[in-house]
């Protein structure tokens, strides 16, 4: 290399490192572009990025968010309310310290508000803080002192400081979390002219919701191992609480405060939220809403109203006609187990149902009222006579208040002919055949080693049995009487797993290959619901084929989910009290001390997988009886997982492995799918573990595209 090529490369390599740390700071005087999209500030460590986020083509707003995400996941923005042309907006750190943003047409439409002598750069830390430094590292300026909607770890909250919920737009909600007039924390629904408390619960006591009022030093932040901490005392801890991972604790656009960590997929996982059940929230479906679970959370409006924008539920519902004072023409329709919380005009304590009706009907303001009698609420609206009975296009509705009943035990020793027909046993309890008055045909378990008391088991299972999937046995009921604990399921035809894929050669059914990808997939699907999707999540805790049901189809239906989270009342997922599951299917984190995540289901369902391929317990696989089926099972993945990454061509084992009884009838495609899930659910380290939804995933692409059936190995 001559001198001058030597000059060249020193210039240029220069110029690079001079570009690659303009990716780390904003130096005074520097400016970044809407326009170019390499303008961007890069933390240390790669987590996060600030730089123009483009809302819709042509709109952006000056941000930071994540940078390993599946999908980019905002966390600050400086101009929600106005976002800037993406041709000619800049965002410049001028050597006031002042850092101003202006739209192509030179209008300013955010700035930090500093003034200061001695500025010298912007940059993005690894906590995700924006900050603009001064001489001695001095902090001028900082992002976590106005968040948005997110809190980061380490970042702070205090009496001047707010989160405010934001939609997909990044346009501002009318939720709030920040300090009341009791300094306490709290969750607030602004509406035009009303500001309501509805976290923690308003009509507690300050002794039930275990917080300290009027403290000094206000302040609330998250920390890097998932918990946050108040000075009122407000406390709570993320599901996989730990260190090394990332998190975020969002209030989100539906009103609900979540606590979230990152995948290695790039994915979000839920580990702690204010409101398990959504409709909890108050003003999720607006003004005269009503929020119902069919199964997911959704708005119906109440009898003679009107959604007002299907676009936007928070604008709530509207009369279809015009209220009156002539009492002649209304009456009241009673909506059970319903509530309007906030819209109370006024209270009667020690009043007749009668003189309620009277009140409100005196009162040309009053749409309704709810009347506490016992133990239930009932709300009641006025409507015009032609409005009777209840509204037919709500099946939903009506579906939440009529499918779930408690039952005596009278009733289901009559149902049960005295527990006389009995269909299987574990270590839950026992499981028997019954017949309901309305005949339907039913699922009895008595349930043992439950503690709690009625009011506790009815709280759990009202949760249970919202709780709806086609891959889910279905909860109709419970009975709570005395020392009895027995929950009503739905009745499925062919039985459990174990009974159909176990069975010798000869028996009445023999589940084909195609039955069997199938049921895997159901499973899948099912568990990926009760993770990520249902009212509460619920880990199932023992994923096994006596657990996984068949229909009359041989549909897959998973059984006994949410027993562990009844078993086990007033632990937590990372303090589970004793080992649950079966051996053979136990994910190393239950002998490990290791906090117990969703993914011990995962682990479970690899094994079922293996199983479904082979059609025997992987305990049976072995005819050595001295070795552990831990042994067996890690043997089997290690060949598995060598076998796999052979060439294409190298492929003949792949029939030796896969049920004799089907004669190499079998789809390569969704075999060999299904043996590489089975080692990746199957990894020791459960971080490595994939999620149920990757699962679902990967299944169903193989689901259509694979249709050709092979034998042998050779398709045909």
């Amino acid at each position: 290399m001559d001198a001058v090529s030597t000059v060249v490369f020193l210039l240029a390599l220069i110029h690079l490192i001079l570009q690659v740390s303009a990716l780390n700071v904003l130096s005074s005087g520097s400016h970044l572009s809407a326009e170019r999209g390499s303008d961007v500030l890069h933390s240390p460590d790669g987590t996060f990025t600030c730089g123009f986020y483009n809302i819709s083509p042509n709109s952006s707003t000056f941000s930071i968010w994540f940078s390993k995400v599946s999908e980019r996941t905002v966390v600050w923005s400086a101009n929600p309310l106005r976002p800037v042309y993406t041709w000619g907006s800049k965002v410049k750190l001028n050597f006031d310290g002042s850092m101003v943003l202006r739209d192509y047409g030179g209008q300013i439409v955010w700035t930090n508000n500093v003034s200061s002598s001695n500025a010298e750069q912007a940059q993005l830390l690894d906590t995700g803080n924006l900050i603009v430094k001064g001489k001695g590292d001095t902090i001028l300026w900082q992002s976590f002192n106005s968040p948005t909607d997110t809190l980061l770890p380490t970042q702070r909250i205090n009496s001047t400081i707010k989160l405010v919920s934001t939609n997909r737009l990044l346009v501002p909600g009318h939720y709030s979390l920040h300090f009341d007039d009791q300094v306490l924390i709290s969750l607030f629904d602004n509406q035009k002219d009303l500001s309501f408390i509805y976290w923690p619960d308003p009509t507690a006591t300050i002794w039930q919701k275990l917080r300290i009022p009027f403290m000094i030093n206000t302040s609330g932040v998250p920390d890097r191992l998932g918990q946050f901490r108040g000075s009122d005392n407000t406390s709570f801890m993320a599901a996989d609480w730990g260190s090394h991972i990332i998190r975020r604790l969002t209030l989100d656009h539906d009103g609900n405060l979540r606590l979230y960590s990152l995948n290695d997929d790039g994915t979000w996982l839920v580990t702690w939220m204010a409101f398990p059940q959504l409709c909890k929230v108050h003003g999720v479906c607006g003004t005269n809403g009503i929020c119902v679970y069919t199964p997911v959370p959704s708005c119906v409006c109440p009898p003679g109203f009107e959604i007002i924008d299907p676009n936007d539920w928070g604008q709530g519902c509207r009369t279809k006609i015009n209220n009156t004072c002539d009492e002649k023409n209304m009456k009241f329709v009673h909506l059970p187990n319903t509530n309007f919380y906030g819209l109370d005009l006024s209270v009667h304590r020690s009043v007749s149902l009668n003189l309620c009706k009277n009140i409100c009907l005196s009162d040309c303001s009053c749409n309704g009222f709810a009347y506490f009698q016992g133990s239930g609420w009932f709300i009641l609206r006025r409507e015009r006579n032609q409005l009777r009975g209840a509204w037919p296009a709500e099946a939903g509705y009506e579906m939440i208040t009529n499918h779930f009943r408690r039952y005596t035990y009278r009733e289901l020793v009559t149902a049960t002919r005295k527990f006389k027909d009995e269909l299987g046993r574990g270590a839950s309890g026992i499981v028997y055949k019954g017949v309901l008055k309305d005949n339907r045909v039913v699922a009895v378990k008595k349930l043992g080693d439950i503690n709690q008391g009625g009011e506790e088991f009815q709280h759990e299972l009202s949760v249970i049995g919202r709780i709806y999937h086609m891959n889910l046995v279905r909860v109709w009921g419970f009975c709570s009487d005395g020392p009895h604990r027995i929950l009503i399921s739905e009745y499925v035809e062919n039985g459990s797993l174990d009974k159909t894929l176990f069975s010798v050669e000869g028996s009445e059914i023999l589940l084909e290959w195609k039955q069997r990808f199938h049921i895997a997939l159901g499973v899948a699907r099912g568990l990926a619901y009760l993770h990520h999707e249902c009212l509460e999540w619920v880990i199932h805790c023992d994923v096994k084929p006596e657990n996984i049901l068949l229909d009359e189809n041989l549909e897959s239906k998973i059984a006994d989910f949410g027993l562990a989270k009844l078993l086990n009342r007033g632990g937590s997922n990372i303090n589970v009290s004793r080992i649950q599951g079966t051996r053979g299917y136990l994910a190393p984190e239950w002998v490990s001390s290791l906090p117990i995540t969703a993914k011990v289901d995962v682990y479970s369902f690899g094994v079922v997988l293996l199983e479904l391929l082979k059609g025997a317990r992987i305990s049976d696989m072995e005819m050595n009886e001295d070795e552990e089926v831990e042994m067996v099972l890690g043997r089997i993945v290690r060949i598995l997982k060598e076998n796999l990454e052979l060439d294409g061509t190298e492929q003949s084992w792949i029939p030796e492995f896969i049920d004799t009884r089907l004669n190499g009838d079998f789809n390569y495609m969704q075999a060999r799918t299904m043996m590489k899930l089975a080692v990746s659910c199957l990894e020791e380290d459960r971080s490595r573990r994939p999620t149920m939804e990757n699962v679902v995933q990967m299944l169903v692409s193989v689901d259509e595209v694979s249709s050709s059936t092979v034998m042998g190995g050779v398709a045909y």
